[in-house]
């Protein structure tokens, strides 16, 4: 199964998981919590058996938070020894429509996602899993994906922790705002990555993502939007602002935009398990699972 259709699954069990039981007096049944939904997504992805999927750890049962969910995925070339990281937080949406709202965001620890994965030469991102009851018509305006509309898709979105701090709401549709601007892959090779990874101030749309957009994304393409970044700064702002609109570059004065580590998922590994010992050293982040992708799969059943 491709990387796409294992991501696109693990949505799809997310969506019919969060759909509503209908009224009964007899039954009395909770909604399930993200640390359980993150399991059953976990599973599905095992059971895609993707080749690009290199490793899936998870800790142990006795080792889960009380509340909440955080996991982490790292997507690279093996054969480069590079990898982006990506530090999660799974919110669930509290309602089934789109003006419902991630009651659970804490901006606070918003602010300390962003400044502990910069630390550690990683991304802070939002897992979002959702169910609506709302028509397709509706919800294709905030299906921020170049691939064919596909309702069950929503089941899992992600958003950048900066959009979060900077949009300062947890309403669903605020995030996934499309206003019915869809893209075609083969006019926009950059996807909505620009807005999904840094909040635009004069742009707020596609600035969550379904799930399955992370199987276009590869250390190649991080590394070219990191290049077009340094020779845009290079030159006077006005370029700067024609590729990414002003704001951003306060953020990111004299960084990448994405951070690029240069390991092996050897290394990822040991780190989440290390980071997961040390809870000490901080009380916001502590990752439950980790999946590292291997984009060098991607490429090579492309090629056949």
């Amino acid at each position: 199964m491709t990387l796409e259709d294992s991501l696109k699954r693990a949505a799809h069990k997310i969506w019919d998981e969060l759909e509503p039981i209908d009224p009964n007096p007899k039954y009395h049944i909770h909604e399930i919590r993200e640390e359980g939904l993150t399991s059953m997504a976990l599973k599905e992805l095992v059971r895609a058996q993707c080749p690009a999927i290199e490793n899936i750890e998870m800790i142990g049962a006795t080792k889960e938070k009380i509340a909440g969910y955080d996991f982490e995925i790292a997507i690279g070339s093996k054969t480069q020894g590079k990898y982006v990281r990506m530090f999660f937080q799974g919110k669930t949406l509290k309602g089934k429509r789109i003006n419902s709202k991630y009651n659970e965001i804490d901006f606070s620890q918003t602010e300390k996602l962003i400044s502990y994965s910069r630390d550690k030469s990683s991304l802070g991102m939002y897992g979002f899993y959702n169910h609506l009851q709302e028509s397709s018509l509706t919800l294709a305006n905030h299906y921020n994906s170049a691939t064919p509309f596909d309702m069950k898709s929503l089941g899992i979105t992600i958003a950048a922790a900066y959009s979060i701090k900077m949009l300062q709401t947890k309403e669903f549709s605020k995030y996934h705002d499309n206003n019915g601007s869809r893209i075609s892959p083969r006019l926009y090779a950059l996807r909505h990555f620009t807005h999904l990874f840094y909040f635009h101030k004069h742009s707020n749309r596609h600035l969550s993502v379904p799930f399955h957009e992370l199987s276009y994304f590869t250390i190649d393409f991080a590394e070219q939007i990191n290049q077009m970044f340094r020779i845009f700064q290079s030159r006077n702002k006005t370029n700067f602002f024609f590729f990414f609109f002003p704001g951003l570059e306060k953020f990111f004065e004299g960084d990448d935009l994405i951070p690029i580590m240069t390991t092996n998922s050897d290394y990822l590994v040991e780190d989440f398990y290390k980071r997961n010992e040390s809870k000490a050293e901080n009380d916001f982040y502590n990752p439950q699972a980790l999946i590292i992708i291997d984009t060098d799969e991607i490429e090579d059943d492309s090629e056949e």
